[in-house]
């Protein structure tokens, strides 16, 4: 009888334990982290929720209005990593990022203005490393290298990083 009660007591702490510590991850509001960089919660859903994001990438699930097939979260989390580690090595500079915003603006015009600051600044940063990729004053390798030395982070939610494939996949 002792036995059981005891035992009924340890249960009952563990399980609170295990509740409390639920309630107190540090973290939880970072999507992603790349180097010195972070996308929080709300940043990544200012992106999905975005009417502009359907205009860079295909991300909705076709006939349910505003749901998002996981495989476009983790595309758009994969681009935001690779910038962090790229922007932090001086690999881009500003007449890249201004080329690269005169480029994005004039490709979407008044649309782009629409996008949230995240997914603009994302475009940009993308649009400024290919710009150098394709002048020739950043090569592939450089951009590759510094990315493979960047401690990244997902949130296991939507996958986690394979540093081989550069790429958020799905957990298992």
């Amino acid at each position: 009888m002792i036995a059981r009660r005891l035992a009924a007591v340890a249960c009952a702490l563990a399980g609170a334990a295990t509740l409390s510590s639920c309630a107190t991850f540090e973290g939880d509001d970072v999507a992603a982290s790349s180097g010195d960089h972070e996308l929080s919660q709300d940043e990544l859903r200012s992106m999905l929720e975005s009417d502009f994001l359907d205009l860079v990438l295909d991300v909705r699930v076709p006939g349910r209005e505003g749901e998002v097939i996981g495989s476009g979260v983790r595309e758009l989390l994969g681009a935001w990593i690779v910038i962090g580690p790229i922007e932090d090595a001086g690999l881009i500079d500003g007449p890249a990022l201004d080329e690269a915003r005169a480029q994005v603006t004039e490709r979407f015009g008044p649309d782009f203005d629409t996008a949230p600051a995240p997914l603009q600044d994302l475009l940009v940063k993308n649009s400024a490393i290919n710009l150098r990729i394709g002048d020739g004053s950043l090569t592939q390798d450089e951009a590759l290298g510094v990315l493979a030395a960047a401690d990244v982070h997902v949130d296991p939610r939507y996958g986690r990083w394979d540093r081989e494939l550069r790429a958020v996949v799905p957990l298992g």
